[in-house]
């Protein structure tokens, strides 16, 4: 059930970076709630439904990683609170891009590092952040996602001892 657990994350990050960050964010800021986002980036909604627990919790433990509204310790729960993250997050930025790779399996949680580069909207600023996320993963639907400065702090909060990658790519 892991590698299927493994396989759920990647659908979705995969789905997040052939849709692109700017179309998600232009249709959370033009739609209210998940649905009607998600409908307006077509095969995301799909991704999400069929991915997405409708009582997904996000954790922001990253100090890294945080805006004013979303300090570290900031918790989102539900489909809403999705959608609510996202929006923030993804306000501020005029271009936004990931990668991901690295994954670890541990079961229900897959272990994951993330690089961002960011342009801020007004300014102009480059921006890089590197963190790690736990994806927990139950029945096929992403249940609780929790952000992370650092790989030790997620292999740790997963209950891994040391990486066991596969690769993403």
């Amino acid at each position: 059930m892991s590698e299927e657990n493994v396989a759920v994350v990647r659908r979705l990050h995969e789905a997040f970076g052939e849709i692109g960050m700017q179309p998600i964010r232009d249709a959370l800021a033009q739609n209210p709630d998940v649905e009607g986002a998600t409908e307006a980036v077509g095969r995301l909604a799909d991704v999400i439904i069929e991915s997405i627990d409708p009582g997904v919790e996000l954790e922001l433990m990253a100090s890294d990683f945080s805006l004013p509204d979303m300090p570290a310790g900031s918790v989102f729960r539900g489909l809403d609170g999705w959608a609510r993250f996202w929006r923030g997050w993804l306000e501020p930025w005029e271009e936004f891009e990931f990668e991901y790779g690295n994954l670890a399996d541990g079961g229900d949680d897959v272990v994951l590092d993330i690089a961002i580069s960011a342009q801020g909207r007004g300014s102009g600023a480059p921006t890089r952040i590197a963190q790690s996320q736990v994806w927990t993963v139950r029945e096929r639907k992403v249940v609780h996602v929790r952000v992370f400065d650092t790989r030790a702090e997620a292999l740790a909060a997963a209950g891994l001892a040391g990486p066991s990658p596969s690769r993403s790519r």
